[in-house]
């Protein structure tokens, strides 16, 4: 089975990251190295690697291999970040923040999936990574400013609370919601307010 999750992993990549203008090879081999299954349900495992969202509790899915590939791309990560990471779920897109950033502070506000995020990343032995049960719009104040804050899905407003937690030039990324369709939004802070690129179509969930 660990070979046809390594195969599966490989055709994730090779068919729909990189077909997708994704480059950044430090993106391509986290995401080629990391046990995606880990952190869906049983009845998941064998078909998380294909093209899609994966639904992980009611309101929670991890987002397309290509959307997350892409967004993490469009951050143009050091490695030297602090990042606040919104809606974390079981921890997946976590884990990828981990090992491209310095630190990672994800927030869950469902108490069954953060426990769940939690021992995920410890089985993963992952030492940069804090996971907090907190309202969504409330962030993490004790681990600001953050360089970055990563959303997964569509936030449907950066409040001043968060705002406040993101460092001067500091990038959010989320979803917008554009009628049924999504779009995801690079937001860069400058003088305490943000200024929006649109980047790509995208899916997720409201959160």
């Amino acid at each position: 089975m660990d070979t046809y999750f390594e195969q599966a992993r490989i055709n994730m990549v090779k068919n729909q990251v990189m077909p997708n203008n994704v480059t950044n090879e430090h993106i391509l081999n986290v995401m080629l190295n990391t046990p995606k299954h880990m952190f869906v349900t049983h009845e998941w495992e064998s078909v998380c690697y294909f093209e899609g969202r994966v639904p992980v509790a009611q309101n929670r899915e991890i987002l397309s291999a290509q959307t997350i590939g892409k967004m993490l791309q469009a951050l143009n990560i050091k490695g030297t970040e602090s990042v606040l990471e919104i809606a974390c779920g079981t921890g997946y897109t976590t884990s990828l923040l981990s090992q491209l950033c310095q630190h990672v502070v994800a927030i869950e506000n469902i108490h069954d999936i953060a426990v769940k995020a939690a021992h995920n990343i410890t089985a993963l032995n992952l030492k940069n990574v804090a996971i907090k049960q907190s309202e969504l719009a409330s962030g993490a104040l004790e681990g600001a400013p953050y360089d970055i804050i990563f959303v997964n899905g569509v936030l449907n407003q950066i409040t001043n609370t968060l705002l406040s937690q993101l460092a001067e030039n500091g990038k959010i990324i989320s979803l917008k919601r554009s009628g049924k369709l999504c779009t995801a939004v690079l937001l860069i802070k400058s003088n305490n307010s943000l200024n929006e690129t649109e980047l790509f179509t995208a899916y997720g969930p409201d959160l």
